[in-house]
């Protein structure tokens, strides 16, 4: 049977034209799908810009997006892998941002007589003397391990001191451990109020105290002098107790409470119970950025017979 062409060729055309059909409403429909996705994408976009309205929080929502839209096993992967084994590899950084107080050496014939003479009567000589290494490593691992113990004697009397364990030798430092430590004097009715925010002293040894540093300077209420309004010896008084004997590591121009209150005692020769004022320090500071005390502990190491020589030591600067 003969073909018609005429037939043939419409029929030709006719197909060609549904599958063209056929090929544009499929087009059309996964452009308006993906139009659609891309549309949800913007919504959500917007919705979590909204939500997300600090810029940094935002750069960390898109990153932690970026991430986790990987494969598991690419999540975490690093940029550059032979970065980690590259033998060229910045060291490290040290995270511990505490600083070490290491005390102050004194050359004390460059003091005035009267000077000399309080701490003589305070029995702190022996303590402003000390001139010793700095073991960094062994100060930081004490402070770690620091902890505030009682201990209760026959008369069921409690006796405070520091427990620290260093180079797996147990350290125990209460008044009877400092004194022999570094030679210096228990004044046991001595002043030994530790009032980090408070004068330590009240009512009339207050009011002569905020006089006597005050030099004749005119003032109202209760407060702190500035460093400029004390007198030589006080000058001198404060900054032996600021670099050695409590050191803090501010250098603020406003002298603070409970400095005031020891330097006017010091100045009045009222004893002060240094032992007890030392603990306290130390143990208040354990968790600040200045830990005190370097030098004076180098005595306290030795003491617990751990081998300094094993470790790094260091001049005071």
């Amino acid at each position: 049977m003969r073909e018609n062409p005429k037939l043939t060729n419409a029929f030709k055309a006719s197909k060609d034209s549904s599958s063209e059909e056929l090929s544009e409403s499929s087009d059309n429909s996964s452009d308006s799908s993906s139009t659609e996705e891309s549309n949800d994408e913007e919504d959500e976009e917007k919705a979590m810009r909204m939500k997300y309205t600090d810029l940094l929080k935002w750069k960390k929502y898109v990153k932690r997006k970026e991430t986790y839209s990987k494969p598991k096993k690419e999540r975490h992967k690093p940029r550059n892998p032979s970065f980690k084994n590259s033998p060229s590899m910045a060291p490290k950084k040290d995270t511990n941002k505490r600083t070490i107080a290491p005390g102050k050496i004194l050359n004390l014939p460059d003091f005035p007589q009267f000077i000399i003479s309080v701490l003589t009567l305070q029995g702190l000589l022996g303590f402003v003397a000390i001139d010793e290494l700095v073991y960094d490593e062994l100060v930081y691992e004490f402070y770690d391990n620091l902890s505030w113990e009682t201990k209760v004697n026959e008369d069921e009397e409690e006796t405070p001191f520091l427990k620290s364990r260093v180079k797996n030798k147990t350290i125990n430092l209460g008044i009877e451990e400092i004194c022999e430590s570094f030679v210096i004097v228990d004044n046991r009715d001595g002043f030994e109020t530790y009032d980090r925010h408070g004068w330590g002293i009240k009512g009339d040894n207050l009011a002569s105290c905020i006089d006597k540093i005050h030099n004749g300077v005119e003032y109202s209420g209760i407060v702190r002098p500035k460093r400029e309004f004390l007198n030589v010896n006080q000058q001198i008084l404060l900054k032996i107790l600021k670099e050695c004997l409590l050191p803090t590591g501010s250098n603020d121009s406003i002298v603070g409470m409970l400095e005031c209150a020891i330097v006017y005692l010091l100045e009045v020769e009222s004893l002060v119970r240094f032992p007890m004022m030392m603990m306290n320090h130390m143990w208040i500071h354990k968790g600040y950025g200045q830990l005190p005390y370097g030098m004076a502990l180098t005595k306290v190491f030795r003491r617990a017979k751990i081998k300094l020589e094993k470790y790094q030591g260091r001049n005071y600067e």
